[in-house]
């Protein structure tokens, strides 16, 4: 999300992340299943990721930001 500067996700788009594959991926699909932070809406033939809340959402790539690193410049 981070590095592609892209917020709003479909779960297709999730599901080709090349770090994000077998249990990772599967775990993922577990915690949005359950709808607490992260969830699956849409059309089958549309789903998208979204957080429950825009907080939580700003939270984890915040955390995410921190580890990765120095800020580097928006371009």
């Amino acid at each position: 999300m981070l590095a592609n500067r892209q917020i709003e996700l479909s779960w297709r788009e999730v599901k080709k992340w090349v770090g994000l594959q077998g249990e990772d991926l599967r775990l993922l699909s577990l915690l949005a299943h359950q709808g607490e932070l992260i969830q699956i809406t849409g059309p089958t033939d549309g789903q998208k990721l979204s957080f429950r809340h825009d907080r939580v959402r700003d939270w984890i790539l915040a955390d995410a930001a921190s580890e990765n690193g120095p800020p580097q410049p928006l371009a």
